[in-house]
């Protein structure tokens, strides 16, 4: 799976093999080599990046995760392909002019819980359905706030990515 490391300004992409903690990493648009090796008893761990090693350790902070890479802290924040798209969608989704709105699966899944019903209002970022996927429950807010008008999805059903869940309508 790919993941996205932001980090000193830089987006840096980074697609390993499901195998172990080598492969390449896409970095400035330039492919790299890379390994990784954890640390044993609170030892740093090592990462070859194109033949240049670094002792690196990490900690998670509230503001996301904090690395030491050769005795030098720096602030990341570290995504996946599943959340990239989440937040693609929750962006694209809020765009100003919508007056009806269709909520829409961002993963294929399984229907857990409808939060809502019809005629009911909801708010911009309230929670409208969960959906089950990967063993992870995921919560599906709405992009923006008005009356649910249709509910197209039922408890149990399973979803696919782009499925339409529901429509709301802003008043």
């Amino acid at each position: 799976m790919k993941q996205v490391v932001e980090i000193l300004g830089r987006r840096i992409e980074i697609e390993l093999p499901p195998t172990g903690n080598s492969g390449k990493a896409l970095l400035d648009q330039k492919a790299v080599e890379l390994d990784y090796r954890a640390g044993s008893d609170g030892s740093p761990g090592s990462l070859l990046i194109d033949g240049r090693c670094y002792a690196v350790e990490s900690a998670n902070d509230e503001e996301g995760l904090l690395i030491r890479v050769n005795e030098n802290d720096l602030k990341a924040r570290i995504t996946d392909e599943r959340q990239e798209t989440l937040n693609r969608l929750k962006r694209s989704s809020t765009r100003k002019g919508i007056t009806t709105g269709k909520i829409k699966a961002p993963m294929p899944g399984l229907i857990l819980k409808i939060e809502v019903e019809l005629g009911m209002r909801v708010e911009k970022g309230s929670g409208v359905a969960i959906i089950e996927a990967m063993k992870m429950e995921n919560e599906i807010l709405a992009s923006f706030g008005g009356v649910v008008t249709e509910i197209a999805i039922r408890r149990g059903e399973p979803v696919e990515k782009g499925q339409h869940l529901l429509t709301i309508t802003q008043e």
